[in-house]
């Protein structure tokens, strides 16, 4: 793996999940209504490769401290599907999406301060730049930010997904990225037995019968692409310094606004979108601004 290969991986992981989010808006307004059911899916996906990665691998050479950090990414990282998933079902997902830009700006802080990690200021203002357009884009009124329901949640899905990205990168420096997955799908899996044990009736009655089992089979196919989505994350942290990586892979939401726009156009009614001319003008502008950050970045 080059040293520039991490650019790549960041954007191809802010493309896979920006797809990744699209489905989920529409799994959780058209198909299901109880978050649970695709967090409990979410953690069952990410158990069986990380059980293939430590099988083919042997068991992981770690510390059982780092196990224990290992298995608490895997938990942040579901905490903050939780949030996400009730987030997506109140309100568009172009503008739910971007509140994950309050995530790098607590990497950064954390990653200054933990791990050492300096930049130029140019860089800062890139990253500063592209939380702000995220920000504008989830405003329905320019400038005017309420906090909503969907804000509260997302504050709290971004905070852990920064206790995510930052223990993540740790782990990094004490074994390779599939191993550091492969703990942390593990954790994830194990972490989801009390949300399962909590939640049972809700997700039995889902997944019962022919229609559950083919809810399933989409939700679970939706969140290999996830998985997909969060290893290319994991490769690109394991060379690539811990903020850039997490801004670059943050262009997210300016895929969610490309390929939401489109299926507005081909299918109106799919996701709900509010495509009028207002609302699409002030997100381009924001998705500009975003644009002006990663160019200061690179």
């Amino acid at each position: 793996m080059n040293s520039r290969s991490w650019i790549l991986l960041s954007l191809l992981s802010g493309f896979i999940m920006a797809v990744v989010n699209l489905i989920d808006r529409y799994v959780l307004t058209r198909l299901v209504k109880q978050a649970i059911v695709p967090l409990f899916v979410l953690g069952l996906v990410g158990l069986v490769p990380g059980l293939l990665i430590i099988l083919v691998k042997g068991g992981p050479d770690l510390s059982w401290p780092h196990l224990l950090l290992g298995s608490a990414a895997g938990i942040a990282f579901l905490i903050m599907g939780y949030f996400y998933f009730r987030a997506a079902q109140i309100e568009e997902i172009t503008r739910v999406v971007p509140l994950f830009y309050l995530a790098p700006v607590l990497v950064a802080v954390l990653a200054f301060l933990l791990l050492g990690e300096r930049f130029p200021s140019r860089i800062y203002l890139g990253i500063l730049a592209l939380i702000a357009g995220a920000v504008l884009i989830s405003s329905r009124r320019p400038l005017r930010l309420g906090f909503s329901r969907a804000f509260r949640l997302m504050s709290l899905a971004s905070l852990s997904l920064a206790i995510y990205t930052l223990l993540t990168k740790y782990l990094l420096a004490y074994a390779d990225y599939w191993t550091v997955f492969a703990v942390s799908r593990v954790g994830m899996a194990l972490g989801l037995v009390p949300f399962g044990l909590l939640h049972w009736p809700e997700l039995k009655a889902a997944l019962a019968g022919r229609r559950g089992a083919k809810l399933a089979g989409f939700m679970a196919a939706n969140e290999a692409l996830a998985l997909a989505g969060s290893l290319f994350f994991t490769m690109a942290a394991a060379v690539g310094p811990i903020s850039l990586v997490n801004a670059l892979s943050s262009t997210q939401p300016f895929f969610d606004f490309v390929l939401s726009l489109i299926l507005a156009l081909i299918w109106p009614r799919l996701l709900q979108e509010d495509v009028g001319w207002g609302a699409t003008i002030f997100k381009f502008l924001a998705i500009a601004l975003m644009f002006w950050g990663l160019l200061l970045i690179l």
